[in-house]
């Protein structure tokens, strides 16, 4: 055979003398041009080069090379020398012992069941008549009081709460999110019988055989529907699941094979039935299978293809396909879902010219309804007709990366190899990321970073359950209940606002676990807001990116541990300078312990938040034994009269003003129900570790919230819980238990539970700076992002702690503490109301094909949106009396927090249109997935082209 050069194989880069190297070997293909099923481009642009590349990334099947065999006219000299392949050795992989403790939810059963007993023990010590008087429990000569209604009431919801969770989840099933949903068809994945699709048939893998065509239809321009006969009416045809066939032709004097995949499978008994798209220059497809007439014989060969799909070969396929290419994605759709044992998961989009060229619409519409768990269908057209429902214009990533299941191990996706010449331009975002208004080229690539978490350090159920609970469970249920009674005067008005704190929580969560199940990733709002307001792009991410940065910091539990630990050493400094330092102290030990060793900083939380639940619960039961007079200060008589709402000394009098000021307050302090949505690509089994842990945990922070409101009115009289700020939970103690040693120690305990706090904030927040960071949208976002040099993202927790301690150190000496809640809250009125918003609109714009395993029912939302347009508003309305609050005019917390919101546009239009066009270039992040879950982010330099 003859040897070429690379000199004399360019030589041939001519659309009508068109040679190329393959594999080492010289192929002249300048009659297989016009054949060619990826267009006559394609061989042109590598006419006299070397196309082994292109060759191999074609995904072409094994019959190619049958057909370049008839054009091979000699090697190529230039080709390297290949050694022989090194032997694969599999090696056992031995898991490595994990140094030191591991705090499995089993021991933190363990610690939370010792710390409760002994607590107690020590309660006992100190008043042993205290638990002796409980069964003595007063009660009025004319009935049950509020108290007692109220108690029964909270128990009888517990006990019904708990039975409809648990009656609930037996029928709550996990799906991914994007995609029109129906009523599913039920199926039995452990009934036990033969695959049809796998066994063997007429189909002969070494040898050609013939079938007459029995039916012929046009069903789309140039697009037949053929149908041959098997040999007999029970015959089955013996194609696994994702292979193919070959179709062998003599047209004019030479043989021409194509491989294609039939639309038919084993259960079709007697039929083989293809969907095929005949070019009328096509040499077998224009000339032979277009004119075919029924009884003309075809034949066949196979199985052939190198994969095959089968049951349990992942759980979630998302598939990509274009024109004819349906077909192969066609035959595995319907294979998973007329298996009653395969609960995969497979989302198509499916792309096309126009709404006319969709082909086997109605098969593909039929699965999607039949089977909704199963199949989930997105159509996407460059001509569009009115009232098109479906995407139009470019697949672009992402879209994708909305619609398609997110990366993983049990996540494919599978790309159709479509035979039209030129793809559709609905497909060409495979190629062009339309990143930018500007269009800009590809750029290039500036610095990559890898980002992957070992399965040791990702969180289970019961990690995510202390993770909400430690930022829930931090200064507010210890310092709030001061500000909210000073604010309505009425002890019983009091205890409704955190019933209805905590039921707007729940509503908050129903909102958030909708956008959480259907949109599996870390960042939280930012990804809701992004799949609702995607036009100017980035705006709200800059405007979510201002708040969070700027304003989600530690400060107001730092603060609050200062002050803690100061009370409990004997200082009594209302909000001095001492309490400001330890609080930094705090913030810059938990984020060097989440930076140095961030598995330790997960046990750590964990170990505190359990803690903190034992604390609670020491104060509810010390709460029960006020009530039954063991207190060392005379009744209060507080829940006499309970809902009449008094102006006294130092409380009551407000307003709608203080209503809404009090409102936050409890907010605030039940902040923290969203803290795992932040970090959903470090949970375990992330859908259902969200489902299961923010339900448990915020049902159970309501019900002890509550109770510990009633303890305190129990033992605190009012006018010293109103003046009482921070030290609530401290002067609580000293009611109960005197000037002694323990009542001295126990605020130091709290002091713990704020610790846990700032760990869990400082740990989910990060993850949101990071996140915003690898999108390229903070300044020197490589930096914010990275995980080096401890696989922890110490970049995004610095950034967190400096806006920390800014907001601590920054406001003038006096009653910060306020302030500070009230600017860390009120933002996220505004906020959580666009994300409500854009729920809402999704569930009634058919066309955004929304859809979530969680359902959020309508009037849940939209009182939970009007709850936020209420704290978003009111703030701005005078207060009756004295303009002035805590010491500084009342409309700075909401100009302030509007004014940080207002900052993020500003940034968004400097970020996005100033600065690119002064430095002529934009730094644009691409984010990509391998099948282990590592994620890789590349950091591109834009050029833009300027008018």
């Amino acid at each position: 055979m003859a040897s070429f050069t690379a000199k004399e194989v360019a030589a041939h880069s001519t659309r009508d003398d068109c040679w190329t190297i393959i594999n080492g070997k010289v192929y002249d293909v300048t009659k297989y041009i016009e054949d060619h099923p990826g267009g006559a481009d394609v061989l042109i642009e590598v006419a006299g080069k070397d196309s082994t590349v292109e060759f191999d990334n074609a995904g072409h099947s094994e019959d190619a090379f049958e057909i370049m065999e008839e054009y091979l006219i000699g090697t190529y000299s230039g080709a390297p020398v290949r050694g022989a392949p090194k032997a694969v050795t599999l090696k056992k992989t031995v898991p490595k012992a994990v140094a030191g403790s591991n705090f499995t939810s089993t021991a933190l059963t363990a610690t939370a069941a010792i710390s409760v007993g002994a607590v107690a023990l020590q309660a006992y010590r100190l008043n042993p008549e205290m638990l002796n008087s409980l069964p003595k429990l007063k009660t009025s000569s004319s009935g049950p009081g509020f108290l007692e209604g109220f108690l029964i009431a909270s128990a009888l919801f517990t006990v019904a709460g708990t039975i409809t969770a648990k009656k609930l989840s037996k029928h709550l099933h996990f799906e991914e999110g994007g995609f029109m949903s129906y009523a599913p068809h039920k199926k039995m994945p452990k009934v036990t019988k033969v695959n049809p699709l796998i066994q063997r048939g007429w189909l002969d893998p070494t040898t050609y055989h013939a079938l007459p065509l029995t039916e012929k239809e046009l069903i789309a321009p140039n697009v037949y529907r053929l149908v041959f006969s098997l040999p007999t009416p029970t015959t089955v045809l013996g194609l696994p699941t994702g292979q193919h066939l070959a179709i062998k032709a003599e047209i004019d004097g030479k043989i021409v094979n194509r491989s294609y995949t039939p639309i038919s499978n084993n259960n079709d008994l007697g039929r083989l039935e293809l969907v095929i798209k005949c070019y009328p220059d096509g040499l077998l497809t224009g000339k032979y299978l277009a004119n075919l007439s029924l009884g003309d014989e075809v034949s066949f060969r196979g199985p052939k293809g190198a994969m095959r799909y089968k049951n349990g070969l992942c759980k979630r396929i998302g598939m990509l396909a274009g024109g004819t290419g349906i077909t192969p994605m066609f035959q595995i759709i319907r294979a998973i879902c007329e298996d009653d044992r395969d609960l995969t998961q497979v989302s198509l989009i499916y792309a096309n010219r126009s709404e006319q060229d969709i082909l086997l619409r109605d098969e593909l519409e039929t699965f999607a309804r039949r089977y909704p768990q199963n199949f989930r269908l997105y159509y996407v057209v460059e001509k569009a007709p009115e009232n098109w429902a479906y995407g139009t214009g470019y697949t672009t990533q992402e879209l994708m990366e909305e619609k398609f299941p997110a990366p993983g191990a049990e996540s494919k996706i599978m790309l159709s190899a479509m035979a039209d010449r030129k793809e559709p331009q609905a497909f060409d975002g495979l190629r062009h990321n339309d990143i930018s208004d500007e269009r800009p080229d590809n750029g290039s690539t500036i610095d990559a970073q890898n980002f992957a978490y070992s399965e040791d350090r990702k969180i289970g159920i019961t990690g995510a359950v202390f993770l909400i609970l430690n930022k829930m469970i931090g200064t507010g249920i210890f310092s709030t209940p001061s500000s909210i009674f000073a604010a309505t005067g009425s002890v019983g008005i009091s205890l409704m606002l955190w019933v209805i704190g905590g039921f707007l929580t729940f509503c908050g969560l129903s909102v958030f676990l909708e956008f959480g199940l259907a949109i599996p990733r870390s960042g939280g709002e930012k990804n809701y807001l992004e799949r609702v307001y995607r036009r100017p792009r980035y705006l709200a991410t800059c405007v979510l990116a201002s708040q969070m940065i700027l304003l989600g910091f530690s400060s107001g539990n730092s603060l609050a541990f200062g002050r803690y630990i100061l009370f409990a050493s004997g200082r009594e400094t209302p909000d001095g300078w001492e309490a400001r330092g330890i609080a930094v102290t705090c913030v810059t030990f938990a984020v060097l312990m989440h930076s140095v060793t961030p598995k330790w900083g997960i046990r750590l939380f964990n170990v505190l938040g359990v803690f903190k639940v034992v604390i609670l619960l020491f104060i509810v039961f010390s709460g029960f034994a006020a009530l039954a007079g063991h207190r060392r200060v005379p009744n209060p008589h507080n829940f006499d009269n309970a809902f009449r709402i008094e102006d006294g000394d130092g409380y009551g009098g407000g307003g709608a003003y203080a209503y809404s000021n009090a409102l936050l307050n409890i907010i605030y302090s039940y902040k923290g129900w969203e803290n795992a949505n932040y970090v959903v690509s470090e949970l375990k089994h992330p859908k259902k570790t969200l489902a299961i842990a923010a339900p448990i945990a915020i049902g159970g922070v309501t019900i002890l919230y509550v109770l510990a409101n009633v303890a305190y009115f129990a033992a605190i009289p009012k006018s010293d819980l109103a003046k009482s700020e921070v030290i609530v939970a401290g002067l609580f103690f000293r009611n109960i238990f005197g000037e002694s040693a323990a009542a001295r120690s126990l605020p130091a305990f709290v002091a713990l539970s704020n610790l846990g706090n700032v760990l869990a904030v400082s740990f989910a927040h990060a993850r949101l700076n990071q996140e915003l960071a690898k999108e390229g949208m903070l300044p020197f976002s490589r930096f914010w992002a990275s995980n080096k040099p401890f696989n922890a993202p110490a970049s995004a927790l610095f950034l967190h702690w400096i806006v920390t301690v800014i907001v601590l150190l920054a406001p003038p000496a006096g009653p910060a503490y306020n302030f500070i809640v009230n600017l860390y809250t009120y933002p996220g009125s505004w906020i959580n109301g666009f994300v409500t918003a854009g729920l809402i609109y999704l569930h009634y714009k058919k066309s955004e094909n929304w859809s979530s395993p969680w359902h959020t029912y309508l009037p849940i939302s939209i009182i939970y949106l009007l709850a936020n347009i209420f704290l978003a508003l009111v703030p701005f309305i005078p207060p009756d009396g004295d303009w002035n609050a805590d010491g500084y005019p009342y409309y700075v917390f909401p100009v302030v927090g509007v004014g940080v919101l207002i900052l993020g546009g500003v940034y968004w239009s400097f970020w996005t249109k100033i600065l690119p066009r002064i430095g002529g270039y934009k730094v644009v992040a691409d984010r990509t997935f391998d099948d282990s879950g590592v994620e890789t982010v590349r950091y591109r330099k834009v050029p833009i082209k300027r008018d």
